[in-house]
């Protein structure tokens, strides 16, 4: 009987704790308001913590990525912002926080597509980069509006022609969502701004993975992912953008849930600014004892045997990007400037571990 009640707060208060901190926050003196978002942020975090796995009718995906979601409004707390700059942020918590509670692809997909609206709101805000905001909230919108249109067909058409169109759609604009491709010049992989345009890619990358093996989502997935992986290394990239390219490849793979979920780690604790550049190289450069080390692995197991000559491509840049890292420890003297890496140094050790606990998904779309 506890249990169960326990599950029911767990499902009130886990996905919507953004929206009530939203609706204080906009009743908060401006004086408070940037402590008061803090207080909220790091007490909506703890929430999700406690009471994600009392969770009923969920599974591993929906789990971590929630988990790492109630991250982002903690590690988007930095910065010279207003009051929509306060509550944009967490609105859009909320709307992905409840795409991954849903458990059908257009509620979410139109859940994506307000979370991508709410975002450009917010980025419009700030004038002095208005533009660059503007490219990259365009694309995403757009990708809002292919996902919309692909999951309306996907579900709605009896012809397979429509449905196989729809499949195109959702595919392509999902990838726009999850930022593959190439990307407007001047976007920062760390910072604010990356790590809100985190919220849409983890949205999206977690969709992605359920989404059926079909012929035309598995190859749109698997050449965006193979591409953009080149473009991120051939520019020297080691934010979000590259990982969210090796997701991409777990999804195309039929749902490799938990390399993707290490891959959404590693992107979301780069791009937080809670670490130095050359230890985001390290932490990004497949080598151990990180979680990319182990994510890799996991990936090249599942994408060699099917399609060798893209396992191939993919370990070619994996190890471009290896051979590019300063082969030094970052220093311990540093700590305070790498308190990201040092949580993900702990969550490579133990990922191991990790491949013990099940991740079997508990829906897919049919």
């Amino acid at each position: 009987m506890a249990i169960d009640i326990l599950a029911e707060l767990a499902l009130l208060l886990v996905p919507c704790w953004p929206l009530l901190a939203a609706c204080l926050l906009s009743l908060t003196p401006t004086a408070n308001l940037r402590s008061s978002a803090k207080s909220f942020a790091l007490i909506g975090l703890i929430i999700s913590v406690c009471l994600t796995p009392f969770m009923s009718g969920q599974d591993g995906l929906a789990n971590g990525a929630r988990l790492l979601v109630a991250c982002v409004p903690w590690l988007a707390r930095r910065g010279e912002i207003g009051r929509i700059g306060v509550i944009v942020p967490f609105l859009a918590c909320f709307c992905i926080m409840l795409a991954l509670t849903a458990h059908a692809v257009l509620p979410i997909a139109a859940l994506l597509g307000l979370a991508a609206a709410l975002l450009a709101l917010h980025e419009a805000a700030g004038a002095a980069r208005a533009r660059v905001a503007w490219e990259l909230a365009r694309i995403r919108l757009a990708g809002a509006i292919l996902a919309l249109l692909g999951a309306t067909l996907t579900g709605s058409s009896t012809q397979p022609d429509a449905a196989r169109l729809g499949d195109l759609l959702l595919a392509v604009g999902l990838c726009l969502l999850a930022g593959l491709g190439p990307s407007p010049q001047g976007i920062p992989e760390m910072g604010r701004p990356a790590v809100l345009d985190m919220l849409l890619r983890i949205g999206a990358l977690a969709l992605m993975l359920r989404l059926p093996d079909r012929d035309v989502t598995h190859m749109v997935f698997l050449l965006a992912g193979l591409g953009t992986l080149w473009l991120a290394v051939l520019a020297r990239q080691c934010g979000p953008r590259l990982h969210a390219a090796l997701a991409t490849l777990c999804a195309a793979q039929g749902g490799a849930v938990l390399p993707a979920l290490l891959f959404m780690t590693g992107g979301l604790a780069i791009c937080s600014g809670e670490m130095t550049e050359r230890s985001a190289r390290w932490a990004s450069s497949s080598l151990p004892p990180y979680p990319h080390f182990t994510a890799s692995l996991l990936l090249l197991s599942v994408l060699l045997m099917p399609h060798p000559f893209v396992g191939l491509a993919v370990l070619a840049a994996l190890a471009i990007q290896a051979a590019r890292t300063e082969m030094r420890w970052p220093t311990l003297l540093a700590w305070r400037q790498d308190a990201a890496l040092w949580l993900l140094l702990a969550l490579g050790l133990s990922s191991p571990l990790l491949m013990l606990l099940p991740w079997s998904l508990a829906w897919r779309p049919s």
